[in-house]
């Protein structure tokens, strides 16, 4: 059974079942109906039969001679023609209440016959006609019991061994192939009318079998039908489970195809297309992040190396082995910053860097920034200028200050000689924006969007050897922790602008990587 561990094996077993008991209880009411609305039209004929047969049905008549003729011989049940109708007929009509039987019984003060209490019946020959199964008339048979007559008279195309209905027995009857109904003129009296219905239950066993064909013939299309849409619903799955077996194995460049896929499994598609995208995006980013780390280190460890191996390759005065010493401490530093500046990376993007949450002036934070680079500008004749109104602010001042004087050293540092740095603030409902603008080289078209890339550097007129690439990265990920974002603009040759943009009352990750409002 291990088929039904098949997704589309269950949706096909299941809507199979479904289907088959729907056209099961479709087709079996379709033949109950047929088959009950064939028998009432049965009933109704023997009914309007047994009417026809009550209104013939008289006294007989008395034994003296009636206009000086002999009396006829007794028969009780004269089946010749003659039998007219006349005004003392026995049946239903408004000559009289109705009487037992659904209104047959004879007309009132008429008791149970004639004088004699016998019963005569009349037919026509075209009543007759209808009870000789004739062609046409499709089998009609009659039966009569008589109390005071000779017993069991019956019409021609009767069947032999029609047993007699007892009173109280439910009328109409179905006695093998034949339906028939009766009632009871009188106590002991009883007349039947039937019919073959053989015909019509061989036409209603075609009929089931017509139906059981039909429903077969459906329930084989709509499992085709039903195979094929689960098949092109699942096809995705399939799509996603091969693409995914791919990238394991190590191929990050494959996607899932969604152009012919447009349910909520095409939905699924893209959503795994971007995960994907940006799991590909992570891991070239972490091997350009190792590469370049080992790039950076290699350089110092060089250093290091080199100073170390020619002091010991010949004695040296005393000021070579402090030269020695002093470019080895100066790569030990430039080591040390690189070390630290990738660990306050890794707990930024773990969520584990401890932050503060606590409301400041923002303003002072950045006029202390200010203070803290003024002799650098000072250095390069490059003017300060703020704008800082008085700005409340809520998260982290010693990481946030920190933001602040990265921008505000490379606007100095990738600046012109006499140039110009503009620091400005201001706020809405909304946010805080905080504004680092210089008039230096600017950034080229196509490295703006890898500014903030880890180790990313610009063309060499913004490289310096003090200079690793990961303070805006580092700016990033604290701004990004306060729930902010930082933004830069850039015309080449004419400067940079970045800006800052913080909540008002926003919430910011903690030490622990959750979040607090």
């Amino acid at each position: 059974m291990k088929f039904l561990k098949s997704i589309r094996w269950r949706f096909q077993l299941w809507y199979g079942l479904l289907f088959a008991a729907m056209l099961c209880g479709f087709g079996f009411a379709a033949w109950q109906m047929e088959k009950a609305s064939r028998l009432q039209k049965i009933e109704q004929e023997l009914h309007q039969r047994i009417s026809i047969l009550m209104a013939e049905l008289r006294p007989a008549d008395p034994p003296h001679r009636q206009n000086g003729r002999p009396p006829p011989p007794e028969d009780p049940l004269n089946l010749g023609p003659g039998g007219g109708r006349q005004d003392g007929r026995y049946g239903p009509g408004p000559e009289g209440p109705p009487g037992r039987n659904g209104g047959y019984g004879p007309p009132p003060g008429q008791g149970n016959g004639g004088p004699n209490g016998r019963l005569t019946l009349r037919l026509s020959p075209s009543e007759n006609a209808l009870f000789n199964g004739a062609t046409g008339n499709e089998g009609y048979y009659y039966v009569l019991w008589m109390r005071n007559g000779p017993g069991m008279t019956r019409s021609a195309g009767a069947p032999e061994g029609v047993p007699q209905p007892e009173e109280g027995e439910e009328t109409p009857r179905q006695r093998g192939p034949y339906k028939e109904a009766f009632f009871f003129p009188a106590p002991g009296d009883c007349m039947l009318v039937g019919r073959s219905i053989e015909s019509e239950l061989t036409s209603l066993r075609r009929l089931g079998w017509l139906f059981v064909g039909m429903g077969a013939a459906v329930l084989a299309f709509g499992l085709a039908g039903g195979w094929w849409l689960t098949t092109h619903a699942l096809r995705p799955i399939e799509d996603i489970s091969r693409t995914a077996a791919e990238i394991a194995e190590g191929d990050l460049s494959q996607r899932i195809n969604t152009s012919q896929t447009q349910s909520e499994l095409g939905q699924l598609a893209k959503v795994l297309n971007n995960t994907f995208a940006r799991l590909d995006a992570a891991f070239a980013q972490q091997t350009r992040f190792t590469s370049d780390a080992a790039h950076e280190l290699r350089t110092p460890v060089t250093v290091v190396l080199t100073q170390t191996q020619s002091a010991l390759f010949r004695e040296r005065s005393p000021e070579e082995y402090r030269d020695t010493l002093e470019a080895c401490q100066r790569a030990a530093q430039r080591m040390r910053r690189l070390t630290e500046s990738l660990l306050e990376l890794a707990r930024l993007d773990a969520g584990r860097e401890p932050m503060r949450r606590a409301s400041f002036d923002l303003s002072h934070t950045t006029d202390d920034c200010l203070d803290l680079v003024r002799p650098l500008a000072e250095q390069r004749n490059i003017s300060l200028h703020a704008d800082l109104p008085k700005t409340i602010c809520q998260g982290d001042p010693e990481k946030l200050s920190q933001v602040i004087t990265n921008l505000l050293a490379n606007a100095i540092h990738y600046n012109h000689e006499g140039g110009e740095v503009r620091v400005s603030l201001r706020a809405d409902e909304r946010d805080t924006l905080l504004v680092v603008a210089d008039t230096g080289v600017g950034i080229t078209h196509a490295d703006l969007p890898h500014v903030f890339e880890r180790f990313f550097r610009a063309d060499k007129s913004r490289t310096t050897p003090n200079h690793s690439g990961l303070g805006l990265a580092i700016s990033k990920a604290i701004v990004e922790a306060h729930h902010g974002s930082i933004e830069v603009f850039s015309e080449e040759g004419k400067g940079s602008a970045f800006t800052v943009r913080l909540p008002v009352n926003g919430a910011f990750m903690n030490g622990n990587g959750s979040s607090h409002g």
